[in-house]
C-alpha cells in the first residue's frame, strides 16, 4: 500500500507512485486538515478543492485552488 512505501525509504520512483496512487483525490475538497510544521496553515487549505498533482524530483506537489503545497522527502542522492 502507498502507507507502506511511505514508511520505508522514499526513493524518486515511490514519489511517482505516491501521485499515482493519490490521483484519486483530485477534485475533491478538504474538509479536515492538520499539519506538524509551523510554516503551513492548515485554515488556509481547509475548504480548497485539489486540482492537481506532480511528482518532480525529490518533490510531491498539490496544487489546490489558491496554494500549491510542495513536500520534500529528505531524500538523498
Amino acid at each position: 500500500s502507498t502507507l507502506r512505501r511511505l514508511n520505508n525509504a522514499m526513493e524518486g520512483p515511490s514519489i511517482v507512485i505516491l501521485c499515482e496512487d493519490a490521483h484519486k483525490f483530485v477534485g475533491k475538497r478538504v474538509l479536515t486538515c492538520e499539519s506538524a510544521v509551523n510554516n503551513v496553515a492548515p485554515s488556509e487549505l481547509k475548504g480548497q478543492t485539489l486540482k492537481r498533482l506532480q511528482s518532480w524530483g525529490k518533490h510531491f506537489l498539490m496544487t489546490f485552488t489558491r496554494t500549491t503545497l510542495k513536500v520534500h522527502f529528505l531524500m538523498f542522492g
